[in-house]
């Protein structure tokens, strides 16, 4: 009888030792598809960064035949990303293309675009 279970007793242990292997195995693509998913948020979000610099600095050469200083480029990307509030009081993301019509506006109206054009 204790032979049973202590024969019992394994088997239950060699269960359960190769159930962990599986729910392992199980996991692993499950793990390197969310680290994958994790790398290629991070570079869609530093090459939508760069897109926006880009637009940024042509719109800069565009208006005054220079790249734009530090400050500039973060005082655009600064608009680009504010919330607004729409007309129930709610908090949202500012709209992309108006945005950079803000801009355009703005470098129209320096004392810069006017004195070079």
């Amino acid at each position: 009888a204790e032979v049973d279970k202590a024969k019992a007793a394994a088997n239950t242990d060699d269960l359960k030792k190769k159930l962990a292997e599986l729910i392992e195995k199980k996991q692993k693509p499950a793990q390197a598809k969310a680290e994958t998913a994790k790398e290629a948020l991070a570079k869609a979000q530093a090459d939508a960064a760069g897109a926006e610099e880009e637009r940024i600095r042509s719109l800069f050469l565009s208006a005054f035949s220079r790249e734009p200083s530090g400050s500039e480029v973060v005082l655009a990307r600064a608009h680009l990303e504010r919330v607004i509030k729409d007309k129930d009081g709610n908090e949202k993301s500012a709209d992309r293309k108006g945005s950079y019509e803000d801009i355009i506006w703005a470098l129209f109206n320096t004392k810069e675009f006017l004195f070079n054009h």
